[in-house]
């Protein structure tokens, strides 16, 4: 089965990152009494830490990603769920003799949940060609913040706590101060408390589509 890998530009990113409300977040009793600042700091912190740890992005955003053709019907898109493609560019092709063809999201069929793409029978002629960064696919793809998996909302909770608490605190701990309040996170996310790693075994993305 042919793929194709690919490299990623944001083009609509959320203007922050968070993977919970602050009302989720304080659901956990040592947070209740925080700012709305101070706690909006921690929960970045553990929404960024979390993403780093799976791999992926969980906040649905629309992407525009070059990739590497290598032939065949099917691509991977990086990140997923996917929730659409654009309508009327979804996918740009620049073909082996400098031709260059736009196709709408009408040719194609994807799998939301694994990101895998591919043409619709209807087109069985059409595939995606060999060549360097030759392919442009411009997708929606994430989740809604009221819509993002329970165990990793609780992840995040989690985290935002023992951030609060220090538990994590070591020599590649990274401290900002926000008024009379510090917090202070893991420069590498990758060690995470193992409770909280546990949460996300089921949405680490092992696969490097880059």
């Amino acid at each position: 089965m042919a793929t194709g890998s690919g490299t990623g530009t944001v083009a609509a990113a959320p203007t922050t990152y968070q993977l919970i409300t602050l009302a989720r977040a304080r659901q956990i009793s040592a947070l209740v009494s925080l700012s709305d600042a101070a706690l909006t700091i921690l929960v970045e912190a553990a929404s960024d830490s979390i993403q780093r740890k799976c791999n992926r992005l969980f906040l649905e955003e629309t992407r525009t990603e070059v990739y590497d053709g290598r032939g065949g019907r099917i691509l991977w898109l990086r990140e997923f769920p996917v929730a659409s493609l654009d309508t009327t560019e979804a996918v740009i092709i620049t073909y082996s003799d400098d031709t260059t063809y736009t196709y709408t999201s009408s040719y194609f069929n994807f799998n939301a949940r694994t990101g895998e793409l591919w043409f619709k029978p209807a087109y069985f002629g059409d595939y995606f060609p060999t060549g360097f960064q030759n392919i442009a696919i411009k997708y929606t793809a994430g989740w809604q913040i009221a819509d993002i998996p329970p165990m990793v909302q609780e992840a995040t909770a989690r985290l935002a706590h023992s951030f609060f608490n220090f538990e994590t605190m070591d020599s590649s701990m990274q401290s900002e101060r926000l008024g009379d309040y510090q917090y202070t996170k893991k420069a590498d996310a990758g060690e995470l408390p193992k409770a909280i790693t546990h949460l996300l075994a089921p949405y680490i993305n092992h696969e490097v589509r880059v």
